[in-house]
């Protein structure tokens, strides 16, 4: 049996696994795809579960799970019965529909990815839940700071995959088996905007980490230096995948851009660990609580 509150966890990382793995494949059937019509389909999709689905699926089962009389439960009571069999029910569905060809590449592609995205999100929400119970605050108050670092995680999220299916493909097109600064991309938005937001994220709920200056200033840098190298990572990696000869000059014009790059992101990263220097843990209600009694 585990508390309560990492029933949140579980659910989270259920949902955020499924939910990435439809979004890989509906990203990986959109190669050669990419239509207007096709975008506006998968967000048509995505908005639909989010709203008439997952949406509802995340508040129900956090009020069914924080309603638990007992602190500690078995694991799989994550879900209820209706919900493993709702998930039973896609997983069967997604693997026939692939497998059999049931349906054509098209609605793989602009289905899959909204799908996927909605799921994701489902699991991003979840974890959000789990994060709100650490601050023993059961009730849905989330702090605005908390939710753009949470959405800026999810952006870089889906930033990421894009771009590993466009250097998986791109190389495959061009029967490039070289190495490539388009390899690195995607693990960079990944692991330097995916994960580093979601770790900020969990920091900012314990401690006043939002509210400094020095972190306010390190976002705005850093919202402008990673997405610029990953620019620059493309730029290069779509050169050698060409293998476009370059002058001495145009080589060394793009080493002086991409050196910008790492000298934004070296002034956001020592902005942010001064703010982290200067924070200070977020008091609980009941030290609050204590100290007053105490101080009469």
């Amino acid at each position: 049996m585990i508390p309560k509150k990492y029933l949140l966890l579980l659910a989270g990382l259920v949902w955020g696994t499924a939910g990435f793995n439809i979004l890989r494949l509906g990203l990986l059937a959109y190669v050669g795809l990419v239509k207007p019509l096709y975008l506006l389909l998968s967000a048509a999709v995505f908005v639909i579960f989010q709203k008439m689905v997952f949406g509802k699926l995340v508040q129900k089962h956090t009020a069914r799970i924080l309603a638990y009389e007992t602190p500690k439960v078995w694991f799989w009571h994550f879900f209820d019965r209706k919900s493993f069999l709702i998930m039973a029910f896609m997983m069967t569905m997604g693997i026939s529909l692939r497998k059999f060809s049931l349906v054509p590449i098209d609605f793989i592609a602009f289905f899959y990815t909204g799908l996927g995205a909605s799921l994701l999100l489902a699991g991003i929400l979840f974890l959000r839940q789990f994060f709100l119970t650490l601050t023993d605050n059961t009730k849905e108050v989330i702090h605005m700071d908390f939710q753009k670092l949470i959405s800026s995680s999810f952006h870089y999220a889906i930033a990421g995959l894009a771009c590993g299916v466009f250097y998986r493909e791109f190389t495959k097109f061009n029967a490039f088996t070289g190495k490539t600064t388009l390899a690195f991309t995607h693990l960079h938005l990944l692991v330097m905007g995916t994960l580093l937001f979601l770790i900020l994220a969990a920091i900012a709920l314990h401690t006043d980490l939002a509210k400094q200056a020095r972190f306010q200033q390190f976002r705005k840098v850093y919202a402008v230096a990673l997405p610029f190298m990953a620019v620059m990572f493309f730029v290069r990696g779509i050169l050698q995948v060409l293998q476009t000869p370059l002058s001495t000059g145009a080589n060394a014009a793009i080493s002086g851009i991409a050196g910008i790059s790492h000298i934004l992101m070296t002034a956001a990263l020592v902005l942010l660990f001064l703010a982290l220097r200067r924070c200070t843990p977020k008091k609980r209600k009941h030290e609050t609580h204590f100290f007053e009694v105490g101080s009469f």
